[in-house]
């Protein structure tokens, strides 16, 4: 496995790999399986066709009286695709950055390998594992299929996963791209998470607006063309067309492509067309300009000790997440902003068909009630908080990412108490995990005052602040995890945790899961505040596992060597 660069990339995926495909693979599985259990008669499958078409903002409704259209517009629309593209945009983010955030790209080079052949030796490790997380996905749906009794879909199957395979490469090339112009992982994963959230908008915003403004808006979105196709439905329209998969493999070959051209020719830890750069290799093409540059750095490094975030490990971590915190702040506040100015647009003719129906059953209770906060938690708190976790997630991966570069020898190597090194950390990821509620709760307020939206802002802040035990229990996961494991299989629990966390809330009830399997879930946990209030026990009760989980991290990193270097 050590033999060749893209073995060795390979085998570090091996834990994403099995995590997603076989997580995305159950999720499938499940949501083929319970249609039937959620939707019993034809007149139920009728009210919720027409129930759906009031939901194009998450997808068109294509075959929704059928369990591949009904699975393939509850998850592959959306929520399947999106959660894998947040495992590729980390890892195109650190594909080559990664390397040179640890300096370990200097001893890579200094092999007898070219650049552009490391290039393409990890792209191609890369894409091997999206297409194993494909044929696992594929099975899922297989087996889905399998236990319903209808018709196997082989080929379409295996396209499934293909398309969501294909779009979430598309991220990965992005972050890949975004890379190549900032120095941070970090940095390049923040800005790549907002455009994809700002992508699937614009493609929500063509469905639901017809103008010409929305409709050349979605063409952009990478999300529109991956839509041209559901594989697992066998219709002429959305069997399979060819454009859909050539259109996102021309923009991921061409994100790609631009970025190697880049990587090639820019300075290893450098970033493209850098001016400082290029006037530090001219001012040392000569003795005397050599000792100008002492001087310049000399300079910089003066005016670095003067600045407030060196004095504390707190501050440090924070500005050094800054950028990947404010791109996400700003990609989820916009989202949330908008999905609260189109309620009004569908609340009335849902009311109706909710008015007219007797069996819409299951599929939309969290709409039961019929008023603005039920629509508020329906539709914008159904995707919110799993944003929000996924946010804090990418935050928090810091801490074992500087424990396998190496980086915390230096900072023990001064008079400071381990426990208060893991603590200052805690406490800058903590800030964040609390900036995203206050920046839900504002953008929600946004949102309704765009549209004269009547909503319980107070009511509104409780849910939003509901959110922070659940970001808070990923914090300490990982935390609790990185003495021990290295960091892509961290990324490989968590996100676990997070995906089977959301199936259970999702389908738990439908399939009849016990309460106890029920209770394991913190989305299930964390409930509908917006409807039922502020649940005191379910909140207290998350802080308390987090503050456990919290406890078992410090104590570790307090006794264990820093072993895991570079």
């Amino acid at each position: 496995m050590f033999r060749a660069i893209w073995t060795k990339t390979l085998r570090d995926y091996r834990f994403p790999v099995f995590a997603w495909g076989l997580g995305m693979g159950v999720m499938i599985m499940l949501a083929l399986t319970a249609y039937d259990a959620v939707v019993a008669s034809d007149a139920a499958k009728e009210e919720t066709a027409k129930l759906a078409g009031e939901f194009t903002f998450f997808g068109d409704p294509v075959a929704i009286t059928t369990t591949v259209g009904y699975a393939t517009w509850k998850l592959l629309d959306v929520m399947v695709p999106a959660m894998l593209a947040i495992w590729t945009v980390l890892a195109g983010a650190r594909l080559l950055r990664g390397e040179e955030d640890r300096t370990s790209m200097d001893v890579l080079l200094s092999t007898p390998q070219t650049r552009i052949s490391v290039v393409l030796q990890k792209l191609a490790a890369l894409g091997l594992a999206l297409v194993l997380i494909g044929v696992l996905m594929a099975l899922g749906a297989v087996g889905g299929e399998m236990s319903t009794g209808i018709d196997v879909n082989w080929l379409g199957a295996v396209l499934m996963g293909l398309n969501v395979s294909l779009l979430a490469g598309v991220f990965a090339a992005l972050a890949l791209f975004i890379s190549q112009f900032v120095r941070s992982p970090g940095a390049a994963s923040g800005a790549a998470g907002g455009l994809m959230v700002l992508s699937f908008t614009l493609d929500g915003l063509g469905r639901n607006f017809d103008s010409p403004i929305t409709g050349a808006l979605q063409k952009l979105s990478p999300f529109y063309y991956y839509n041209w196709n559901k594989p697992l439905i066998s219709t002429s329209d959305f069997a399979g067309n060819f454009w859909g998969y050539a259109i996102l493999v021309a923009v991921m070959l061409v994100l790609v492509g631009a970025s190697a051209y880049i990587f090639v020719r820019r300075d290893i830890g450098g970033v493209a067309w850098s001016a400082d750069d290029n006037a530090t290799r001219a001012e040392v093409d000569s003795a005397s300009d050599a000792l100008r540059l002492a001087d310049r750095n000399a300079a910089a490094t003066a005016k670095a000790q003067r600045s407030v975030f060196v004095r504390s490990i707190s501050l440090q971590a924070l500005r050094a997440e800054a950028p990947t915190v404010a791109w996400w702040l700003i990609g989820i506040g916009f989202f949330t902003a908008l999905l609260t100015a189109v309620i009004p647009v569908i609340e009335e003719p849902i009311k109706k068909l909710l008015a007219d129906s007797s069996a819409i059953g299951q599929l939309f209770a969290g709409l039961g009630t019929g008023t603005n906060m039920g629509f508020l938690a329906g539709i914008v708190f159904q995707f919110v908080p799993v944003l929000a976790i996924l946010f804090i997630m990418t935050i928090a991966l810091s801490w074992p990412s500087d424990l396998d570069n190496g980086r915390m020898e230096l900072v023990l190597g001064v008079p400071r108490p381990r426990s208060r090194v893991v603590l200052e950390r805690l406490g800058a990821v903590v800030v964040a995990a609390i900036a995203m509620p206050i920046f839900i709760w504002l953008s929600i307020w946004v949102g309704a005052q765009m549209v004269n939206l009547s909503l319980d802002m107070g009511v509104v802040a409780t849910a939003a602040l509901s959110i922070l035990p659940m970001e808070l229990i990923v914090i300490a996961l990982v935390y609790a995890m990185s003495e021990r494991l290295r960091l892509g299989a961290i990324v490989s629990i968590v996100a676990t945790f997070i995906a089977v966390s959301y199936v259970i809330n999702l389908l738990g009830e439908v399939l009849n899961l016990p309460a106890w399997v029920m209770s394991l879930s913190m989305f299930h946990v964390y409930g509908t505040p917006l409807l039922s209030g502020w649940q005191a026990g379910s909140f207290v009760g998350m802080l308390v596992v987090a503050l456990a989980l919290f406890a078992v991290g410090v104590a570790q990193f307090a006794r264990a060597d820093v072993q895991r270097g570079a």
